[in-house]
């Protein structure tokens, strides 16, 4: 079972993400949406996830390069993964040696799902 956690202010992503995971899943997954950083890591701090989505433009933040120092310390063995329809140039060219996690366009998300994204 994919154990998913998505943080994303707008409701229509997790209504998505829910499609998504069911066309690829079936009920074979568990999802748990919030729409904000602070009870993102609290569902992390009482949660085992797999892979944790989050919106790179998640307010009242500006992208990873302010909510990835943050959230990193509570992710644990999850995939960290951004979503956004638009990413700044801070972020794509941050290589530093602790950042681990990728960006996914929202465009992409369902093809990525459904190829598998979850399995790597």
């Amino acid at each position: 079972m994919k154990n998913v956690l998505l943080i994303d202010d707008d409701i229509m992503e997790h209504k998505l993400m829910h499609v998504f995971l069911t066309r690829r899943y079936e009920d074979d997954f568990g999802l748990t949406y919030v729409d904000n950083l602070d009870d993102g890591i609290e569902a992390l701090q009482s949660h085992a996830f797999d892979t944790v989505f989050i919106d790179n433009f998640l307010p009242p933040y500006t992208g990873a390069h302010e909510t990835y120092p943050i959230i990193s310390r509570h992710v644990g063995g999850a995939s960290l993964i951004y979503i956004s329809s638009g990413f700044l140039a801070i972020d794509l060219t941050d290589t530093g040696a602790a950042r681990k996690y990728n960006f996914i366009d929202k465009l992409e998300v369902k093809d990525r799902i459904m190829n598998g994204l979850l399995e790597a």
